[in-house]
């Protein structure tokens, strides 16, 4: 598969600028959740969930899926969440189409907000081109090791 792109959404510099006091996110504690989209995101104007809609949870994809984080800290001028890998696979529950199409796995915190519509955005993965995960294929998020799902760099 050709290498994939992580964005973040303007709201979440936004808040994370505001530092630990009056911020929405706490990196260091906060649930970190992925979804999946196929309505195009838009970096300057959505912030939370409510704002991009999810694909129907069917065959194999159960909707909202929590990170397993695995570590979090700062090293090297660089705070990184790092999480186990993702792994999704198709079934016929449903029907015979697998679940999808989908082009965005979605990255939002989970306790930034009680309720699913409002909770925070941070970021998403975009692939290249809309995914349809057949019967028995399998979807996989592969983070790095090394970096983590999510590495926030200084600029010093």
């Amino acid at each position: 598969m050709a290498a994939v792109n992580f964005y973040t959404f303007d709201a979440f510099w936004s808040e994370f600028a505001k530092g630990k006091t009056g911020t929405m996110f706490d990196l260091t504690a906060d649930t970190l959740s992925i979804y999946l989209s196929n309505a195009a995101p838009n970096r300057a104007t959505h912030a939370v969930k409510g704002d991009l809609a999810e694909i129907t949870a069917k065959n194999g994809y159960i909707g909202m899926i929590d990170c397993t984080i695995t570590s979090r800290g700062i090293s090297s001028n660089a705070y990184r969440i790092v999480a186990n890998d993702i792994e999704l696979t198709g079934s016929t529950v449903t029907d015979s189409s697998g679940f999808g199409p989908f082009r965005y796995a979605i990255l939002l915190s989970k306790t930034s907000n009680a309720t699913d519509a409002n909770r925070r955005l941070i970021g998403y993965w975009a692939y290249p081109s809309s995914i349809t995960v057949p019967n028995l294929g399998i979807f996989k998020l592969d983070f790095s090791a090394t970096d983590g799902m999510l590495r926030l760099r200084s600029a010093v």
